[in-house]
């Protein structure tokens, strides 16, 4: 697991499992991360995606990381507390939270493999 979010802890989520929450208030604006990894399509191959750390950046293609990361441990919501930059590919907040905020982002943002909504681990996103 690599640690590419500063000022940040692993804890128990309301939401799902484990979160990624701030350890110190933040601003709207604020990059959190810029996410690195390669542009490739996904195949509908729900094992491989099981098997990676991503973010769909349509439903057909996804941000491939060769590592995991921090980042798999936002969880989901929508409105999310971060949003994924196509272009610059920075997680970005979209408002002001206070230390001790669980960071979320909405998944859907920008489509999702089909093969991964319909299956159980990705059921609960619609």
């Amino acid at each position: 697991m690599l640690n590419t979010i500063t000022d940040v802890k692993v804890a128990a989520s309301g939401i799902h499992g484990n979160g990624l929450f701030t350890t110190r208030d933040r601003s709207k604006g604020e990059v959190l991360a810029v996410l690195d990894g390669q542009v490739v399509p996904h195949n509908d191959d729900m094992e491989f995606l099981l098997k990676h750390e991503w973010n769909a950046i349509n439903e057909n293609e996804i941000l491939l990381r060769p590592v995991w990361t921090l980042y798999g441990y936002i969880n989901h919501s929508k409105p999310g507390l971060l949003s994924f930059s196509l272009i610059s590919r920075a997680l970005v907040l979209t408002t002001d939270v206070s230390s001790g905020t669980e960071l979320t982002l909405n998944y859907l943002e920008h489509g999702m493999p089909k093969v991964y909504l319909a299956s159980a681990e990705g059921g609960y996103l619609s």
